[in-house]
């Protein structure tokens, strides 16, 4: 029994399948398939990172059991076809070397891809969108829903023969079993629909001729979402109606998840929340429905932190927990937790930067924002030593450089960081002063405690110049010196009640009382336009973009519009500012017509300029030197880290 977590560390039989712990990896899409649907090498060796870093059951992203019509990515794994049997089978067996377990999610998703996608029309139970603007589906035929419910049968067959330990039946989500069980989408008036037991049946037909494929003792997970949370959606209740039927038709583990995964949906905050909520939010699901199941639960949404992984299973909430987005960030977060080194485990914040923006609106191969290795774990870059151990002085404590520092420690470098501010972190602080942004604060913990546990010499308050090199010698200089707030060049943007966002949320300039305008209506001033109204401000917020927060990832941003709208905020996009005024800011909307809002403070917040001047300094003395992050363009964190992350392993 393990000392801190043992529940956590204790075995689970799920029929035949003996699992080494409770620590699951769930089905998260990744684009690493090839352009045909087979396994790539990258793929290989993301999934045994996994399997190496102690995780006990690895569900292997959603394979389609039709091709093209099934696939809703750019590209998908495929198991339509015996060609595919052999790829997957070299897959199985990376996971199993290091002691894991592998299931794989079979899946068709219905009406959640495109023409585009696929060549042909969409197909759903039914011809309904769950979002304006997104293509309607053709309603499938009886005789085509019988020919899908073989194709998932030949699929978990396949699956077996390439020596999966389970397969797991996806019916949660916008994913097409999830839309015939749905009363939103499942409109049908035939045997297929009409009612509950109507929409139930193309489920029950494909959990019995997924059994039949794959015989009697061979498990079968069910991926269900509890809640949909659409309008004329399947609520708590509804779904365990369903659970014991399910059941008896030979589900042997229950995997809860929650809503659609349908980008612009807002019930898509629901399956892939963004930084706002809480740890563990969503276990009252999965407590429900193992109240009413006899076989095990999964537990999923949001648990970052193995105390509350442990907290879940000994509450009785669920029975296995997993940690998703959790193990994209830190392939070592099971080994790290067995090992009592939580310290270093790197938390995911729900940024959904490298790994939903990218995948599911990008079409592109996930990364992470916090581990750039992410894709590459075949190579291995990090872990190889440095030809040379090198004096390496990385300028600036922001994430970018604290991700320099870290890795040329690694690497077997002498490193030196040196900061201007008293303390680490850049404008995390700023970010983690906006509500709901808490998190942000774990990748400062992070830093912290890995500089420190490197040896990397930490030297803050202090300032860098050409002279200051000089004497300190380096053999190279990583520059991470970020950004700095733009001041445009309005009439009245130097009066003394004008600040920059940043400003007020690093806590340097207090804010005023009374009425404030907020400039710009990006990610940084929605945020502080929340900050400011929790504050008991009454905000205005000014954009001269048709809409605000076009720089974020969608589904963080629906969040933050609602945040936005239930905050008593005064909007006004299309507006361009003309002048600060002492006690106002005047603005000119699209037709030319000027507006005047009252303003006892203005706050600026629209955009960065790189901090790009000791760059050129150093190298016209020859130094040998290296820009990341801000100081080279002003982005999200995601680029800062993935530059400072490849400079370090150059040098």
């Amino acid at each position: 029994m393990h000392p801190t977590y043992p529940h956590l560390f204790t075995p689970l039989l799920i029929r035949r399948m003996r699992l080494p712990n409770r620590i699951v990896m769930p089905a998260m899409a990744t684009n690493f398939a090839s352009e045909t649907g087979g396994a790539t090498p990258w793929m290989l060796g993301y999934y045994e990172a996994r399997a190496r870093g102690g995780t006990g059951l690895i569900v292997v992203e959603n394979c389609t059991i039709e091709y093209p019509r099934g696939k809703n990515g750019a590209v998908q794994l495929r198991l339509d076809d015996d060609a595919f049997i052999p790829g997957l089978a070299t897959l199985v067996d990376r996971i199993h070397r290091h002691g894991a377990r592998a299931a794989l999610q079979i899946n068709h998703c219905g009406a959640s891809t495109s023409r585009a996608k696929t060549g042909e029309s969409p197909v759903a139970p039914s011809p309904v969108t769950y979002v304006k603007g997104q293509e309607v589906p053709r309603e499938l035929a009886t005789d085509e829903i019988a020919d899908l419910v073989e194709k998932f049968g030949r699929a978990a067959a396949r699956a077996r023969k390439a020596g999966f330990d389970a397969v797991e039946v996806h019916g949660a989500h916008a994913y097409l079993i999830a839309q015939f069980l749905s009363p939103f989408t499942n409109r049908r008036t035939d045997g297929y629909g009409g009612s509950p037991e109507g929409r139930l049946r193309f489920a029950l037909e494909v959990l019995s001729r997924v059994r039949e494929a794959v015989g009697s003792e061979f498990p079968i997970v069910f991926r269900i979402s509890a809640v949909e949370f659409l309008e004329g959606g399947r609520e708590l209740e509804g779904t365990l109606e369903l659970v014991p039927i399910l059941e008896a038709a030979g589900v042997d583990c229950w995997d809860v998840s929650a809503g659609t995964t349908v980008g612009h949906h807002p019930s898509g905050t629901r399956s892939i929340e963004p930084m706002a909520y809480p740890q563990a939010w969503r276990t009252y699901m999965a407590r429900a429905v193992r109240g009413v199941a006899r076989v095990p639960v999964i537990a999923v949404g949001v648990i970052r932190d193995p105390g509350v992984a442990e907290g879940v299973l000994a509450r009785g909430e669920a029975d296995l927990v997993a940690i998703g987005r959790g193990l994209i960030a830190d392939p070592d977060w099971s080994r790290k937790a067995r090992e009592g080194r939580d310290k270093e485990i790197r938390r995911c914040t729900s940024c959904n930067q490298g790994c939903i923006r990218r995948r599911v609106f990008l079409d592109l191969p996930i990364t992470c924002a916090l581990n750039p290795a992410v894709g590459r774990e075949e190579e291995a870059p990090e872990t190889r030593p440095a030809a040379a151990r090198r004096r390496v002085m990385v300028v600036g404590g922001g994430p970018g450089g604290m991700e320099a520092a870290r890795v040329a420690a690694i690497r077997g470098h002498e490193v030196a960081l040196w900061e201007e501010h008293p303390a680490l972190g850049g404008e995390l602080p700023a970010a983690m002063a906006a509500p709901h942004k808490e998190k942000i604060g774990w990748v400062l913990e992070y830093y912290r405690h890995e500089l420190s546990r490197l040896g990397v010499s930490v030297r803050l308050g202090k300032q860098v110049s050409p002279e200051v090199v000089a004497t300190e010698a380096p053999d190279v200089v990583i520059l991470a010196t970020g950004s700095r707030p733009i001041r445009p060049s309005w009439p009245g943007v130097d009066g003394p009640h004008v600040a920059t966002a940043v400003e007020v949320l690093l806590g340097e300039v207090p804010l005023a009382p009374g009425s404030l305008v907020i400039v710009g209506g990006g990610q940084i001033g929605c945020e502080t336009a929340l900050f400011a109204a929790a504050c008991g401000r009454q905000v205005s917020l000014l954009e001269m973009l048709p809409a605000l927060a076009t720089d974020m990832e969608v589904i963080s941003r629906n969040e933050m519009l609602e945040h936005i709208a239930g905050a008593g905020i005064l909007v006004r996009t299309g507006h361009r500012v003309s002048a600060i005024l002492p006690d106002a800011v005047t603005a000119q909307d699209a037709q030319g017509h000027e507006a005047v809002f009252p303003a006892d403070q203005v706050l600026l917040a629209v955009g960065l300029a790189p901090r790009a001047d000791l760059e050129p300094l150093l190298r016209g003395r020859g130094i040998e030197c290296y820009a990341v992050g801000d100081c080279v363009q002003a982005r999200e964190i995601l680029s800062a880290v993935r530059e400072a992350y490849d400079t370090a392993l150059r040098i």
